[in-house]
């Protein structure tokens, strides 16, 4: 998850991270870092994609909606999942954008899930279970 976001964001490149592992023993390192996608803009949402795809659900990272902007994901085309970080949602400014945006998904015909790492990490079958239900109800 963290080697994922570095790429992403460019502060190491899959080679620099490869030349960290040589030998036999580093194999399976070796195809983790070779697996890396370009999807995920944190490590919150590598953890939710991959739970989400794991699940057999469909998603999308960091889809650009008409009148909305881009969104962390949409699942089965018809759900946003939005992943909020402490760092980023903590003030009142950011408070007030997020409900806009809910808003704004919910009229444009896309339901909105917020999730927080704690949801992924220490209830993840609840998180499957609640977007599989609002993926049923959205499509």
């Amino acid at each position: 998850m963290i080697a994922e976001s570095a790429v992403r964001r460019k502060a190491v490149t899959r080679d620099q991270l490869l030349e960290l592992l040589p030998g036999k023993r580093n194999g399976v390192r070796r195809e983790v870092v070779c697996g890396i996608g370009d999807d995920a803009d944190s490590p919150l949402e590598v953890i939710a994609r991959d739970l989400f795809r794991t699940a057999g659900l469909h998603v999308e990272t960091q889809v650009q909606i008409r009148g909305l902007g881009r969104v962390d994901m949409i699942v089965e085309g018809c759900l946003i999942v939005e992943l909020d970080g402490f760092d980023f949602h903590w003030d009142r400014a950011s408070f007030r954008k997020d409900r806009k945006r809910n808003n704004a998904g919910v009229l444009s015909g896309y339901p909105t899930l917020r999730y927080v790492f704690e949801d992924l990490v220490f209830t993840p079958e609840k998180v499957v279970a609640e977007v599989k239900a609002a993926v049923r109800r959205a499509a």
